[in-house]
């Protein structure tokens, strides 16, 4: 999966589950997704069982940083740093 695919994945998840009724354009990659409202703790719960599901890999309490979840496109990074680790 290429890193437009994760983010299209990403934007739509956070966009259906946590600002349905906001246009998509809001949501962009650099948003700060805490700092703007679109997350608070319970969201990144959740936030992680998806990031977990997309990457295959488990995802750690100390992994859920601003510079790892803060906006789609840190997600982005995220998850792409993991997958292409050796071990995962």
């Amino acid at each position: 999966m290429n890193n437009g695919q994760l983010l299209e994945q990403i934007r739509m998840f956070i966009w259906s589950s946590f600002v349905p009724n906001e246009p998509l354009e809001v949501l962009t990659e650099d948003l700060d997704l805490i700092d703007s409202g679109v997350l608070d703790s319970l969201a990144m719960v959740e936030v992680a069982d998806f990031l977990e599901e997309l990457s295959g890999l488990p995802i750690e309490t100390q992994d859920l940083t601003r510079q790892n979840v803060g906006s789609i496109g840190a997600m982005v990074r995220f998850v792409s740093r993991r997958l292409s680790a050796p071990n995962g």
